[in-house]
């Protein structure tokens, strides 16, 4: 090609890029008429990676970008924005003025247009009145008729709060209260910016506050907090006076963990109708409950963690502006935190390391609310690093501490399984090796896993991750019971020999019965209860687990015993025992438990992880 040439279809590129940006000016300046050419080429240089710039468009190749991801959500065309095509992404012209701003404010560019009332917020609740005269009033409520929705006459009362203002009112006196038991206040009721009415609220969450007078001011449930949560109608959240470890999981009635059960904690909501108060949910509205100031609600106050719904405006964090979840975070981590999944997933590596910053030793144990947040920071080394070094001192606050020790990182997640979990069965061969099982909403209620004490995490062997995706098998006689047949032959040989003594006959049926019982069950070896652990209902499946315990010491909430993989059972298991047969009993008293493989060789151990 002549250099004439080159040069010619230079100059026709370039005019046809002016004519794009022409056009981009004129109809952006639909949505801004104070817009510039400057402005369009500051935004074609950043998007096309020209003048010094690396570009948008590599980032936006990315499948699995956070920043993309929720920029996409909240351009879906359901939730107050205009729809762009995510097949036409690459393209600039696919953009409103709105849409290519917000991109690059998301990643970081400078950008003039910033979204409306971002500013400071700071006010007062109380314009009047000494701090003496605000704690009687606030006294009063809870011992008055105001908000009032049940009184049992004898000192258990019953109050709901219908928006800010009012909790801020209800909470001076269970600040003062919670502060001579070394507590927490309720965060509902701070009168500070950070007041988490909203996150609650947010979430389709009613609070009701609780006095029991025959429980004296110097015990954690003397008040208390109540609120019914949108999974059924038995699960509820509770935090006590001192808003001991935040809110805690309980059900209505929870025979085998009375310290969850509310019927247990407080035995008045059993009377007739509470329990239809207290589940009752009132739909929330933002704009008349976020009262604590005048001036008109901030975007950073309307944020919470619901999802969006279509034709509604959707203040859910994972679909904000990065500008947006970065003044949320300084704002409001701080006091509160985020607790869904989608949340951390959408954010990048700057803001995920701006929330970890807030971690200290008062906050550290609600940073991360369920295993999945918790697995999504172990699954990122970098994530995982940055827990590590704030945790060890590099943060603000110096070392996160408690109980006169360093906080390790296992310690979040053992946070996160005490909350969400229960311990179901110990394993005899290690008890840093234990199943748990799930109690929590959204993530395999009622489902097994095999957990890992000693790091924190779901055990894995060969491949295998034994995450609580578990039911125990209800097909082909499973739970079984087996006895183990060593000796058997020599037992067998013992039992054929002719009886020193001669037996006496029975002196009528009911004799005869008894002892024929009895004989059974002298002859019968000591046995054992397996149970199988599959994600399928196949007791083939060669991800299960097995369960084995001794039949005598079956009883108990949290049992203990053998805990093998599948080719334990197939290889070694089913070699030295046999599946009990009941129709038969002359199996004789076959002598020692089990193998010594089962405790000392047992492929499921701490040592092995």
């Amino acid at each position: 090609m002549k250099i004439k040439d080159l040069l010619f279809e230079i100059v026709l590129e370039e005019g046809a890029k002016e004519q794009m940006k022409n056009g981009l000016l004129k109809r952006w300046s639909n949505e801004d008429a104070n817009l510039s050419i400057e402005a369009v080429n500051y935004i074609w240089d950043v998007f096309k990676g020209e003048n010094g710039h690396p570009g948008l468009v590599n980032k936006l190749s990315s499948k699995k970008d956070p920043i993309k991801m929720s920029f996409l959500t909240r351009f879906d065309g359901e939730h107050g924005f205009d729809r762009i095509d995510p097949t036409k992404i690459l393209d600039i012209n696919s953009y409103t003025l709105k849409q290519i701003t917000s991109l690059l404010d998301d990643y970081g560019y400078d950008v003039d247009i910033i979204d409306e009332g971002m500013g400071s917020w700071e006010e007062q609740f109380f314009k009047g009145g000494s701090k003496e005269e605000k704690f009687e009033f606030s006294k009063s409520l809870w011992f008055g008729t105001q908000n009032k929705v049940y009184d049992d006459g004898d000192g258990f009362r019953i109050y709901l709060p219908l928006n800010q203002k009012q909790s801020v009112a209800f909470g001076m006196y269970e600040n003062y209260l919670a502060d001579k038991l070394n507590g927490s206040h309720w965060c509902t009721t701070w009168n500070r910016s950070g007041n988490m009415w909203n996150t609650y609220r947010g979430r389709n969450m009613t609070l009701y506050y609780c006095i029991d007078e025959k429980i004296p001011a110097t015990n954690q449930h003397h008040l208390f907090a109540i609120l019914p949560t949108t999974r059924d109608y038995d699960t509820y959240e509770y935090t006590d006076l001192k808003n001991s470890g935040g809110n805690i999981v309980v059900q209505w009635n929870n025979p085998n963990d009375p310290s969850k059960s509310l019927v247990d904690l407080h035995p008045q909501l059993t009377k007739e109708g509470v329990r239809d108060i207290i589940s009752k949910q009132i739909p929330y509205d933002p704009k008349k409950e976020l009262n604590l100031s005048d001036e008109k609600l901030r975007l950073i106050d309307l944020i919470n963690e619901r999802p969006c719904t279509p034709g509604n405006t959707c203040y859910d964090f994972s679909v904000q502006p990065k500008r947006v979840k970065l003044q949320y975070i300084i704002d409001k981590c701080q006091y509160q935190y985020l607790r869904e999944i989608r949340s951390f997933q959408s954010m990048d590596e700057d803001l995920m390391n701006r929330y970890i910053e807030t971690i200290n030793s008062s906050n550290w144990s609600d940073r991360f609310q369920s295993y999945e947040i918790m697995k999504f920071i172990l699954d990122n080394p970098k994530y995982k690093e940055k827990v590590i070094r704030i945790l060890r001192g590099e943060g603000l606050g110096g070392p996160v501490k408690t109980d006169g020790r360093q906080v390790t990182i296992y310690d979040l997640m053992e946070k996160v399984m005490t909350n969400k979990f229960e311990i179901a069965f110990v394993s005899t061969a290690s008890e840093k090796i234990a199943i748990y099982k799930s109690n929590s909403e959204g993530y395999s209620t009622g489902k097994f896993g095999l957990f890992n004490r000693a790091v924190g995490d779901w055990y894995e062997k060969d491949g295998i991750t034994y995450e609580p995706e578990y039911l125990p098998v209800q097909v082909d006689g499973w739970p079984k019971t087996f006895f183990f047949k060593r000796d058997l032959e020599d037992i067998r040989q013992q039992q054929s020999q002719p009886q020193d003594q001669e037996q006496t006959e029975p002196d009528n049926m009911d004799q005869e019965n008894v002892q024929e019982q009895e004989g059974m069950l002298e002859d019968m070896p000591e046995n054992y209860f397996v149970t199988c652990y599959s994600k399928t209902n196949n007791p083939d499946d060669t991800e299960n687990f097995y369960t084995l315990i001794d039949s005598r010491m079956i009883s108990g909430r949290v049992k203990k015993g053998i805990i093998m993989s599948h080719t334990t059972y197939v290889n070694k298991f089913l070699s030295e025992a046999v599946d009990m047969d009941w129709s038969q009993h002359d199996f004789g008293n076959v002598e020692g438990p089990a193998p010594d493989w089962l405790r000392s060789d047992n492929d499921i151990q701490e040592k092995e992880v």
